[in-house]
């Protein structure tokens, strides 16, 4: 899926980040350190989440909240629908890993 966004230009942050690239200035992270990044129980669960089919869900949101969300995606060039999706995935790790931990 191709997304609108990929070809506007970079902001400071992307610059600075391309700027520190090559110019070497940056350290690497041990492969063990991203496995277990990969590997952590909040990633492994968020990947499982997104793994699974999406089901059509009706609710009820507060319109002013929608029209934020809605004017970050597309100012982002994305929708809003998966942002809400995205974001629910997230707070549905966080929960389960809050309720682990207990």
């Amino acid at each position: 899926m191709a997304r609108k966004f990929i070809n506007k230009p970079f902001d400071e942050k992307e610059r600075s980040l391309m700027e520190t690239v090559e110019s070497g200035d940056f350290e690497v992270v041990p492969r063990e350190e991203t496995k277990t990044f990969f590997n952590s129980s909040m990633t492994v669960r968020s990947a499982k989440f997104r793994a699974t089919a999406k089901k059509p869900y009706t609710f009820r949101l507060h319109s002013g909240a929608v029209d934020a969300i809605r004017e970050y995606a597309n100012a982002r060039g994305g929708h809003y629908q998966t942002l809400v999706d995205d974001a629910l995935v997230e707070l549905a790790v966080r929960l389960m890993a809050e309720s682990a931990a207990k």
